[in-house]
């Protein structure tokens, strides 16, 4: 029994590292889609699409990427149905 419980406390540590390296990764994506937006670059919406793609894998919650949606510099998700219609997981 005490090495099924350690085997899963080993599990558990696992994916909550995989979870926070998603999160870092997608924090760089968003942070870059916004550069690239504030630099005219027309790719911009590629890097911020797989930010969304890493915070859903992540598990984050689907308000917290609304909010930081809706905070993007582009302003293209300011209204909270079109945050929320892009915060939902594309499965690409």
């Amino acid at each position: 029994a005490a090495v099924a419980e350690a085997e899963a406390a080993v599990e558990e540590a696992q994916l909550s590292l995989s979870a926070q390296i998603l999160v870092l990764w997608g924090n760089v994506l968003f942070e870059r889609s916004q550069v690239r937006h504030h630099r005219e670059d027309k790719n911009w919406q590629t890097d911020c699409d797989a930010a969304v793609a890493k915070f859903n894998g992540a598990g984050c919650s689907k308000l917290d990427i609304t909010r930081a949606l809706m905070n993007h510099t582009s302003a293209v998700w300011k209204e909270e149905a079109k945050a929320e219609e892009a915060a939902k997981y594309k499965g690409k």
